[in-house]
């Protein structure tokens, strides 16, 4: 008899605990199960290109843009952070570089290839005159043109984004990353010209 009421007791009280998560999980499923709409899983399968290794995430955006009435926001908060770990080599870490600029000439959203494209000339003309001003000292007054006008658009979005996480001390190598990036992505566009295989990581 005293076995019986301890194991009730035992029960009840896991089921106590348990209630909570139970209670939500209802209403989750409630809630899912009344706007699910059959077939939206398929929405955009056909444009995730699943001939390339990398980019479904992108191309998934880039065909629930096209949806009419769809809306992509941004949504900020601290529990939607997910972190990954990084490359632990250069080796690695370019052939993850290579992978994700494979996937340039998949894309069909515009507003995506213009940035691109702005942004890709910003940078060659960046390493352009970062190379004149070596050979010749005069170009010195464009080179520092260059630099602000680039910067002053990259430091607005990072000065953001450091300050919304708590990262505001890695400014202090926003100038160096400045110099070198230009270098950075020219290194990155040679080497995934390489038309050897890569070794899977």
């Amino acid at each position: 008899m005293i076995f019986s009421l301890t194991l009730d007791t035992e029960i009840s009280g896991k089921f106590k605990q348990s209630f909570p998560i139970l209670f939500l999980s209802l209403i989750v499923g409630v809630i899912v199960f009344s706007n699910y709409v059959p077939g939206t899983w398929l929405t955009g399968w056909d444009n995730l290109h699943p001939e390339l290794e990398t980019g479904d995430d992108v191309f998934m955006l880039h065909s629930l843009k096209k949806e009419i009435e769809s809306r992509i926001m941004w949504l900020e908060s601290e529990d939607a952070v997910v972190s990954t770990a990084p490359s632990s080599s250069l080796s690695s870490f370019l052939r993850q570089r290579k992978r994700w600029i494979s996937k340039w000439n998949a894309y069909s959203d515009k507003v995506t290839i213009l940035t691109g494209i702005v942004t890709f000339a910003a940078t060659m003309v960046q390493l352009y005159v970062s190379v004149c001003v070596f050979f010749n000292i005069s170009f010195i007054w464009t080179f520092i043109s260059v630099l602000i006008i680039k910067s002053a658009v990259d430091l607005l979005i990072l000065q953001n984004t450091t300050a919304r996480y708590g990262k505001k001390h890695l400014l202090y190598w926003f100038i160096p990353a400045q110099l070198i990036y230009p270098f950075y992505v020219m290194a990155v566009i040679l080497y995934s010209l390489n038309p050897m295989p890569d070794k899977a990581d």
